[in-house]
C-alpha cells in the first residue's frame, strides 16, 4: 500500500514492483456452510463483484469460476491477483512513460542545479576577489609611496 509520505516516484514505482495502493480483499471472517459441493466457501464484496473461494483453493470473481488445487489461502491469493489485475488495467495512465517523464525532469532540474551552483561559485568568487584586490592594491600603493604599479 502506498503511505501518505511517498514522493509521486515512489508510488509509482511501488506500483510497478506489485508493493502497489490496491486495496486488498476483505474477505468474511467465518466460512460459509458448505455448498453442493460439500466445500464451504468465504466471500469478499468488491466494486468488482463478490468473489468467493473453496476449502480446496477454487475460487470465482462473480463472472468465471476457476478450479483449485490447493487451499484456501491458495484461493485467496488467486482471488487477489485477479482483482489486482482487473483494477490495475483500468488505470488511464502509463506508470512507465511517467517514470520516464519524472527521469527527464530529474535530468534537467540536476543540470540546472549544475548551473545556478557554477553561478552561485563564479558570483562568490568576484565577491570575495574585488574587496581582497583592492585592499592588495591600496597596500601596494602605500608601500610604493602611492605610485603606480
Amino acid at each position: 500500500m502506498t503511505s501518505p509520505t511517498d514522493t509521486p516516484r515512489e508510488a509509482v514505482q511501488r506500483l510497478l514492483d506489485g508493493t502497489h495502493g490496491v486495496k486488498a480483499l476483505e474477505w468474511t471472517d467465518e466460512l460459509r456452510d458448505a455448498d453442493l459441493r460439500g466445500s464451504a466457501t468465504i466471500e469478499a464484496a468488491s466494486i468488482l463483484g463478490v468473489y468467493q473461494v473453496w476449502g480446496d483453493g477454487s475460487w470465482q470473481n462473480g463472472i468465471k469460476f476457476f478450479i483449485g488445487h490447493g487451499n484456501l489461502q491458495d484461493g485467496k491469493n488467486a482471488a487477489q491477483a485477479d482483482y489486482t489485475v482487473r483494477i490495475l488495467s483500468a488505470l488511464t495512465f502509463d506508470p512507465t512513460a511517467y517514470l520516464k517523464s519524472m527521469d527527464e525532469i530529474e535530468r534537467l532540474r540536476d543540470a540546472l542545479q549544475a548551473v545556478v551552483d557554477e553561478v552561485r561559485n563564479v558570483a562568490s568568487a568576484s565577491y570575495i576577489r574585488e574587496p581582497v584586490l583592492a585592499k592588495a592594491m591600496a597596500t601596494l600603493s602605500t608601500d610604493t609611496g602611492g605610485g603606480k604599479l
